[in-house]
């Protein structure tokens, strides 16, 4: 509906309208551009308006911050309402969609296929978005043995280390030990009480060296078996 039809209506059959139609972002750019044109004469330039987006997005925080934080509302501030706020920050973004001719149902149609595109597996395997962050124990010694027995490529979650930053790393998992280096006492899955505490060594398939790394058990957040096969490198034995 055209905002000018807005104006002929008394405020109760405009709200009736409105509350009975919800309005397509096209239909959105459609009102603005006629209230620009009928009540706010012209566009603003668009540095102007990117200011203006700046101070509208400022006026969000300053409800959230007092909301949602440790802040207490001035008196300034009463009667600020966050719905109100957020209606700022799109009334501007749809003045700038408008005066630079970017059509935003389309723009926000391409935006979600590249991002779903990108994204397919990203946020499903953030484990920070996890309501639990950790597996079970047992079930991450469980998918390293199975992964192990089968000669399958592991994925496991481990935080930041010396040399490495927090994230999934690809492993091939071949024994499990009581501590790290050459004097390690194997242990054999399925016969020995296994704790956190205890290591599993496997190469990490991203590293490219020649060595195997040692990973505590009680560290790993998540661990899933990959359909990737390998071949032992170097001589080493599997041991699960």
């Amino acid at each position: 509906m055209k905002i000018d039809n807005f104006l002929t209506m008394s405020s109760q059959e405009a709200k009736k309208t409105q509350n009975n139609k919800d309005i397509t972002i096209r239909g959105a750019q459609e009102m603005v551009d006629d209230w620009i044109k009928t009540i706010g004469v012209s566009y603003f330039s668009e540095l102007s308006q990117l200011a203006q987006l700046v101070e509208e997005v400022g006026e969000v925080a300053r409800v959230i911050s007092r909301t949602y934080g440790d802040q207490s509302f001035k008196k300034s501030d009463e009667g600020k309402k966050l719905a109100d706020e957020l209606a700022d920050v799109l009334f501007t973004l749809i003045c700038m969609a408008n005066s630079t001719g970017v059509d935003l149902t389309e723009a926000l149609n391409k935006n979600l296929a590249k991002k779903t595109k990108r994204d397919k597996k990203r946020h499903a395997e953030n484990i920070k978005l996890r309501k639990e962050p950790y597996m079970d124990f047992k079930e991450i010694v469980e998918a390293i043995a199975q992964a192990g027995k089968q000669k399958k490529i592991l994925r496991i979650y481990y935080p930041q280390t010396l040399n490495s930053r927090a994230g999934w790393r690809a492993v091939e998992p071949y024994f499990l030990a009581n501590d790290t280096g050459e004097a390690a006492e194997h242990l054999v899955y399925g016969e020995d009480r296994l704790s956190p505490g205890h290591i599993f060594n496997g190469y990490t398939v991203e590293s490219g060296d020649n060595h195997y790394d040692s990973f505590i058990l009680g560290k790993i957040k998540a661990a899933k078996i990959t359909n990737k096969q390998f071949k032992p490198r170097f001589g080493w034995k599997v041991e699960f």
